[in-house]
């Protein structure tokens, strides 16, 4: 496999592949992104499950595309998915230097998020499972491509933000040939995380009281409270405050990315050592 990247890098590791990627988008007219591909030949059906995605935007993306040529206005078909809010989803050029257009929607669950293209002639169709076995339909349409294309894994960071570039790491594991499976005749019924009230865009998903074990070796707590922003946009939370059982202060200059998920610990140091989080902020 080689590698064609616009800012990032490719990492060969046991199951898989780490890709670091910038990028302004799998979008629109034109493509900013990192990919590793192979030039294949006629028919194909792959797989690859996502183990995990972090987030530069809500729009953020990784998955397998099949792409004509490697320029930046290419027709290509792909199956995507995103760090959180904005789910998994199909989406294809026809022509070359035209615009995209998307289909299907599907729940994130990292590090179980399953991506599918398949080719058959000239029709692409796109699946997304949670288990790699019950697939679901994002979509399919007609791109009219020759018999040898590049296929691979795409990411980009999908953010334009002057001179910044932000990067995002993407986790593609057990790349595969389909074999047996089973396809649903309708996506599943899903609500994304988000508050319970609809007055704010803020959810806490997740609250971790009195765990086990409790503690590291030197007392450090694994005590935190997970907390969402369900908007595709981001918020300003500098001195907002949780109080009660918990007190703590926002600082000031404090932003929750469109799809971000925060954590307040007890012992910052601890858990983030004891979870392993990489890419999501821990306070």
């Amino acid at each position: 496999m080689r590698s064609c990247s616009v800012s990032g890098s490719v990492t060969a590791v046991a199951g898989g592949y780490n890709i670091t990627a910038g990028g302004t988008n799998i979008f629109g007219a034109a493509d900013q992104f990192t990919f590793n591909y192979e030039l294949v030949d006629g028919n194909f059906d792959y797989k690859v499950r996502l183990a995990g995605l972090t987030l530069a935007d809500a729009w953020s993306k990784a998955g397998l595309m099949g792409r004509q040529t490697l320029d930046s206005n290419s027709v290509y078909a792909c199956s995507l998915a995103t760090p959180s809010v904005s789910g998994a989803y199909f989406q294809w050029r026809t022509t070359t230097g035209g615009g995209t257009s998307n289909s299907g929607n599907f729940l994130v669950n990292y590090p179980n998020t399953w991506l599918r293209l398949q080719r058959t002639n000239n029709l692409f169709t796109s699946y997304a499972s949670l288990d790699g076995n019950a697939w679901f339909q994002l979509g399919s349409a007609t791109v009219s491509m020759t018999n040898s294309i590049y296929v691979g894994m795409a990411v980009s960071a999908s953010v334009i933000n002057g001179s910044a570039n932000p990067t995002i790491a993407a986790q593609f594991r057990d790349l595969a040939t389909v074999t047996g499976g089973t396809i649903g005749t309708s996506l599943p019924d899903f609500e994304p995380p988000g508050p319970s009230s609809r007055k704010t865009p803020f959810a806490i998903t997740e609250i971790m009281y009195k765990p086990f074990p409790a503690t590291n070796a030197s007392g450090g707590s694994f005590e935190f409270i997970e907390i969402f922003n369900s908007n595709p946009f981001f918020e300003e939370i500098s001195r907002f405050r949780l109080s009660g059982d918990i007190d703590y202060t926002f600082p000031q200059g404090t932003f929750v990315q469109g799809g971000q998920y925060i954590v307040v610990a007890k012992d910052p140091t601890a858990l983030t050592a004891y979870y392993g989080l990489s890419g999501m902020p821990v306070f």
